[in-house]
């Protein structure tokens, strides 16, 4: 799950395991089915406002009214269908995805807490793509708790410092030893 790893002294390589996954939007199939099911609603009120004329020149009033009654709810039948399959399958990889990420911050934590000497409380501060993480609170090699921020490009950086402008932030360079 993580890079090939960089040369030694290098950092703690930032693991690759994709964007996370979009949520479900609609196919074309379901377009479609919508389209079907406002022609049929706009059929049965065709049917409705025509029902009396029809009726006084004896035609069918029945059979018209079940067509356009199946036109609406069968479309709109299979549309419930596909959305819901389709939301749970994206949901699905969403979950597979974040369970990914779970064990890829589990992976990383020791290696970032050795290379930089600190003691990381909450994994969902390591971001696992390239990206910044949020601040958070981080042991120091020197016992104090200071406000940081895990970076992540190639490898992995740390910034710690105070305020919300995480740009302001400095880099925490690794303890000499680091990664040996």
């Amino acid at each position: 799950m993580i890079r090939s790893p960089l040369a030694p002294g290098s950092g703690v390589p930032v693991p690759d395991i994709g964007p996370i996954p979009h949520t479900y939007q609609n196919t074309p199939l379901v377009i479609g089915l919508g389209v079907v099911a406002i022609v049929g609603v706009i059929l049965f009120l065709a049917q409705a406002l025509l029902a009396p004329r029809r009726a006084q020149a004896g035609g069918k009033l029945l059979v018209p009214f079940v067509v356009t009654t199946a036109l609406i709810v069968l479309p709109l039948g299979a549309m419930f269908v596909l959305m819901k399959t389709g939301e749970r399958a994206a949901y699905d990889r969403i979950d597979a995805w974040v369970d990914r990420a779970d064990a890829v911050r589990e992976e990383v934590k020791p290696q970032l807490e050795q290379w930089y000497g600190v003691t990381i409380t909450d994994l969902g501060t390591i971001p696992v793509s390239d990206e910044g993480g949020y601040p958070g609170p981080l042991t120091l090699p020197d016992g104090t708790t200071a406000r940081c921020v895990i970076e992540a490009a190639e490898t992995y950086v740390i910034r710690c410092g105070e305020g919300v402008d995480v740009r302001t932030y400095t880099a925490l360079p690794p303890p000499p030893g680091a990664g040996a």
